[in-house]
């Protein structure tokens, strides 16, 4: 309600286009206006209420006496009675627009036709859901993280699938888990990782080759990392990116998705209080791509909240859009 007070009062003294308002028109119609609110209140004062007086009571001279006093504290409180009552109207008119205005922003993001199938057809392939968990354990930042892909065969021979695991702050990394299931079960899996550099990079090969559409596999990696993510804001390093000094979990939608889940669970006692909020960029740059984040802001992806005493955060995007990088972004507490 607080946001929508304050962006309807932003409608009202909006001064973004000021040259084109303060012309000599605009500027005596004001004058006009405020003389006419005063001289109204003035006139209900010296006029109307004498004459009232005279008429009811039948004695002239208390009506005299009426004029005869300043009355100036109670048409000061008329005049700001009288300034209320029509900025009430202004505001009433003003919210009616933008509710109506967001009302017909949503109906034309759910209008927006959905291109993955036909795109999933021409690629050959798809995602049914992508989800990166992260559990951070202590104030250390150490993480147990999870990194979930599900995918469908469609018209291309899968041979080979790849997932990568990357954090700029970790000291070290253990691999706990690298699966994969198929259903029906057509070929045997090969796994295997490079752990060279950042990000690691776990191999998933199809030996044959998955070429029945409509195959779905279950892919999982799990890792265990001493300082998966940076917990106190005095360690950030500011990320181009993102644009600040935050810090982030990230995923690029290389494939036709239905749905991406990030998700980051802070220790028993922990709480991000300040700036909670995501960004989506082009591909791996700085180029913000205004129009999605304003679509997950309208449907209200970010679901910040606790369970067992631990805070979370998790942005959930339905049909998110293929080349596009989305982060879950979180301002750190001061180091205590």
């Amino acid at each position: 309600m607080w946001r929508l007070f304050i962006a309807v009062n932003l409608r009202i003294v909006d001064f973004t286009d000021w040259k084109s308002k303060v012309t000599i028109v605009n500027l005596f119609g004001w004058v006009g206006a405020i003389g006419a609110l005063f001289g109204a209140v003035f006139g209900i004062f010296d006029w109307l209420v004498p004459w009232l007086i005279k008429t009811l009571t039948g004695k002239p001279d208390l009506a005299g006496a009426w004029v005869s006093g300043d009355h100036w504290i109670a048409k000061s409180i008329s005049a700001l009675l009288v300034v209320a009552f029509f900025y009430l109207i202004v505001f009433c008119f003003q919210a009616t627009v933008l509710l109506v205005e967001r009302e017909a922003t949503v109906a034309v993001v759910a209008v927006v036709p959905d291109y993955r199938p036909e795109l999933a057809k021409a690629i050959g392939i798809s995602h049914t859901r992508v989800r990166d968990y992260y559990n951070v354990k202590n104030l250390n930042g150490d993480c147990y993280v999870i990194l979930e892909a599900d995918f469908q065969v469609g018209t291309l021979p899968v041979a080979h699938m790849e997932r990568k695991c990357g954090s700029s702050s970790a000291l070290s990394r253990k691999t706990v888990g690298h699966e994969a299931q198929l259903n029906p079960k057509k070929s045997e899996i090969l796994k295997t990782a490079d752990y060279k550099g950042n990000p690691h990079v776990y191999h998933f090969r199809f030996v044959p080759p998955l070429t029945e559409s409509g195959v779905t596999c279950q892919t999982r990696i799990t890792e265990d990392m001493s300082r998966g993510i940076w917990m106190y804001v005095e360690d950030v390093k500011f990320d181009p990116v993102i644009g600040g000094n935050m810090e982030s979990v990230g995923h690029l939608v290389q494939s036709p998705t239905d749905h991406l889940e990030l998700e980051v669970r802070f220790p028993v006692g922990y709480q991000v209080t300040a700036d909670r909020f995501f960004k989506v960029r082009l591909g791996t740059t700085e180029s913000a791509h205004e129009k999605e984040e304003e679509r997950l802001r309208i449907e209200k992806c970010l679901k910040p909240g606790f369970a067992d005493d631990q805070q979370f955060l998790k942005l959930v995007v339905e049909k998110p859009i293929m080349g596009l990088s989305y982060f879950l972004c979180w301002r750190p507490p001061n180091k205590p």
